[in-house]
């Protein structure tokens, strides 16, 4: 498998370089896709009536632990993904959040955001005042799990399950 430790020289620098150059103008392209959207919106004047948010389910880790792609494991290249919010009152400013969140909160979020209560049965929070007011973390930590060690899904599997609790400062992985 290309996760062996000693396949971490399957690909040459050349060809490595390539690969991030690859994932990078995916990336460049999503982006660019993204402004035209947002475009259109203020073009149409429904900017004041859209949210726009957008999150990824995994990152991705080019050998950095001696895996490429996104192996089953809770290193930072695979956990800590873009969270990108644009709400209606947000036309032509940008606030970045660097507190912890989790994808718990997109719903309560959402709630909060066209005027709802969130179900109280909901674990997550909205990230709503946080991000209006650059206030302080509404959550202390997050918590990933997996169950499977197969690399791209397959069987779930509770007795291996891989847990890891993050803060701000630190990670804990069990």
């Amino acid at each position: 498998p290309i996760g062996d430790k000693r396949n971490n020289k399957i690909f040459s620098a050349e060809e490595l370089s390539s690969i991030h150059d690859f994932y990078d103008a995916q990336t460049d392209f999503v982006l660019k896709q993204l402004d035209e959207l947002l475009g259109e919106l203020l073009y149409e004047c429904k900017s004041n009536q859209t949210a726009v948010i957008i999150t990824a389910d995994h990152g991705e880790e080019f050998f950095e632990h001696n895996d490429f792609g996104h192996r089953p494991k809770m290193i930072e290249e695979l956990i800590h993904v873009p969270l990108w919010i644009h709400t209606p009152d947000q036309v032509g400013t940008q606030n970045v959040y660097d507190g912890v969140t989790s994808h718990l909160d997109i719903a309560p979020t959402i709630s909060d955001l066209f005027g709802y209560k969130p179900d109280d049965h909901w674990k997550g929070h909205s990230l709503m005042s946080s991000l209006e007011f650059e206030s302080e973390s509404i959550r202390n930590c997050a918590i990933s799990e997996l169950s499977h060690r197969e690399g791209l899904g397959g069987e779930v599997r509770p007795d291996e399950i891989i847990i890891s609790i993050r803060k701000t400062e630190w990670k804990y992985i069990l």
